[in-house]
């Protein structure tokens, strides 16, 4: 559909289905980013993937996984006045799919942006293995 949004029809022996064009394909221009202020704490933001870090794909219906710093500044731009953010994209996996190899490698990552001097960490996570994760 020119919309973008994908539809459900009811197919009897009778349908007749006809191709009448093709769609543009979607695409998102993120706002630009906000002004830094000085001095502001540095927080880190590690995404492990999920469906708390996708965004819908209105072309095929699904989600696919989306969180950098422009992502999290385009829809919450509050957070330039209280931190900088430093976003990173670690992984792309739902929770089923994380082991302990993908646990191990959060807690380096997290250790690694404290050494850095990140005054804090966060780990967007859905509530399926937010225990193991933790």
């Amino acid at each position: 559909m020119k919309s973008g949004y994908n539809i459900g029809i009811h197919i009897t022996p009778n349908t007749q289905i006809e191709k009448i064009g093709v769609g543009a394909k979607p695409t998102f221009t993120p706002p630009p980013l906000p002004k830094q202020k000085p001095g502001l704490p540095r927080v880190a933001i590690i995404s492990t993937g999920g469906t708390i870090a996708s965004r819908v794909d209105y072309r095929t219906g699904g989600v696919r996984s989306a969180l950098s710093a422009r992502d999290l500044y385009s829809v919450v731009p509050e957070l330039s006045e209280v931190a900088t953010i430093d976003a990173q994209i670690l992984f792309s996996l739902y929770s089923e799919n994380i082991t302990a190899k993908h646990w191990s490698e959060t807690a380096k990552t997290v250790a690694k942006h404290i050494q850095k001097g990140a005054a804090g960490v966060v780990v967007p996570h859905g509530t399926d293995t937010m225990a193991y994760t933790a």
